[in-house]
């Protein structure tokens, strides 16, 4: 686990809708896509996960 990692979490719990919307409007659209992808399927894994118990 990265120290950076978990920092960037932390992070991300403390934005508001605010701070989102002028992150997405500096980001490139193709990252962005590929983040909102990466957080999908953790979502998914997660719900597997749980839903296995």
């Amino acid at each position: 686990m990265h120290p950076q990692t978990q920092t960037s979490q932390q992070t991300a719990l403390l934005w508001t809708g605010r701070e989102l919307k002028r992150l997405l409007e500096h980001c490139s659209l193709r990252r962005w896509a590929s983040t909102s992808a990466l957080m999908e399927a953790h979502d998914i894994r997660m719900c597997r996960r749980s839903s296995t118990r």
